[in-house]
């Protein structure tokens, strides 16, 4: 299970991601990077469930992206792929592709091996913010991620509130209610033209053989509040500061407009 934000942010992609690997008692295995790159391409991909399911994924977007000459050229590849897969597969796995679109500059798509609540299984579906595998509809939640500058600046917080919230792990449904399903280390890794990036912001205690185990003021919090407690989270990131220079007329259309997103 890996716990991660996406997001566009002007002419980039940025992803927190955490590290942990654990098995069904939520005790860490080890530590891995998340996030993926993709060989010749201003690309990434990410998935969430099992490790071994995940990295047939994995291959499957490498297999597309291979030899392709422009990333729009290995996304319409991935999406005939993935058109062939038919059926449902067992293992439930989320997956996240973020790249620079020869056309479209950065952008973030995703798929699911199974019918979910975005669509139909192994389909290419396209957002500007995810959360925890999940596609954020609330403009507010992606207005305060694209425009309160770069996530390394409230990337730990928002991974300490994801761990913070037990949560029902896609990959051993109810078996990991009480754990924590974030862990090892907070990366950030960036997707622009000039490449791809990736840096640690934050090591936690987490020990290889322990059980991962959230603060002790949140850890009795119900399954899937992780979701819900990042996306409080991030409402709490205060909406960017007016721009300095600006004249009187202009910061009082600003804080209007401030106000009217608040309301």
């Amino acid at each position: 299970m890996t716990g991660y934000i996406s997001a566009v942010i002007g002419d980039r992609i940025e992803v927190l991601s955490d590290t942990a690997v654990y098995d069904a008692q939520g005790i860490l295995l080890y530590t891995k990077p998340k996030v993926k790159r993709l060989d010749h391409h201003r690309a990434v991909v990410m998935t969430r469930g099992m490790v071994d399911a995940g990295e047939e994924v994995e291959d499957l977007v490498r297999s597309a992206f291979e030899r392709a000459g422009s990333f729009d050229v290995a996304m319409s590849r991935l999406s005939a792929v993935l058109a062939e897969m038919g059926s449902e597969t067992a293992q439930p796995i989320e997956a996240t592709i973020c790249g620079i679109s020869e056309a479209r500059g950065p952008v973030l798509a995703y798929f699911l091996s199974m019918d979910w609540g975005d669509g139909p299984a192994w389909q290419l579906h396209w957002a500007y913010t995810m959360l925890m595998g999940v596609k954020v509809a609330d403009p507010a939640i992606t207005r305060r991620l694209t425009t309160s500058g770069t996530l390394a600046d409230k990337g730990v917080f928002l991974m300490e509130e994801l761990r913070s919230s037990p949560g029902k792990s896609v990959s051993f449904g109810n078996a990991a209610d009480a754990n924590v399903v974030v862990g090892g280390d907070v990366e950030l890794t960036t997707i622009s033209w000039a490449g791809v990036e990736t840096h640690t912001l934050h090591n936690w205690p987490d020990k290889i053989g322990e059980v991962l185990v959230a603060r002790p003021s949140q850890h009795h919090r119900p399954s899937w509040q992780a979701y819900t407690r990042g996306a409080a989270a991030i409402r709490a990131v205060p909406e960017a500061e007016p721009a300095t220079g600006m004249n009187r007329q202009q910061r009082r259309a600003a804080e209007r407009e401030a106000q009217r997103r608040r309301a």
